[in-house]
């Protein structure tokens, strides 16, 4: 296959056979891959209610994978007692609890907790704590992805409309 660059300058000329090259590297795979990270959620509480710190609703099926806290003011008389939480997962007919102490002013808590679409998570303490940082991070693998079959295709006509008003101007 031989390629004609007929182009005034070495810039245009150059952006001609990069372009070319990314449509012909594009169509050698049809498929595009997207990665989902985890998503980190992040909150603050500076003075606790009813023993309730946060409270979410989840989107979609995902996996709770670690629970970070830290305690700016703890309360106690007992100075050898550490703050502890409590971690509720609530879903139609059931809940399920998961009780938790610090190693100190701050914790990393790994849970691995599976949630499903609908699930209230919420995360409470009983001690006399204030002053919270907290962040839970989510999990959601392929659930939440959207995916295109034919988006190489898709980018393919997307470039060659931008190659076009690029040559115009």
């Amino acid at each position: 296959m031989a390629v004609k660059i007929e182009d005034k300058t070495w810039e245009a000329g150059r952006k001609r056979i990069e372009s070319i090259i990314n449509r012909m590297y594009r169509r050698l795979s049809n498929v595009i891959i997207g990665v989902m990270p985890q998503i980190p959620i992040f909150g603050f509480v500076s003075e606790i209610k009813d023993g309730l710190i946060g409270r979410y609703i989840i989107p979609g099926s995902c996996k709770l994978i670690s629970f970070d806290a830290m305690v700016g003011k703890f309360e106690e008389e007992d100075q050898t007692k550490l703050p502890s939480f409590n971690f509720l997962i609530k879903r139609t007919n059931q809940t399920i609890s998961n009780e938790f102490y610090t190693d100190g002013p701050d914790t990393k808590v790994s849970l691995d907790a599976e949630l499903k679409t609908g699930d209230i998570i919420e995360i409470r303490s009983n001690d006399k704590i204030s002053e919270v940082s907290y962040t839970l991070v989510f999990d959601f693998g392929k659930e939440l992805q959207t995916s295109h079959k034919f988006i190489a295709e898709e980018l393919d006509k997307l470039l060659e409309i931008s190659d076009e008003s690029d040559s115009a101007v």
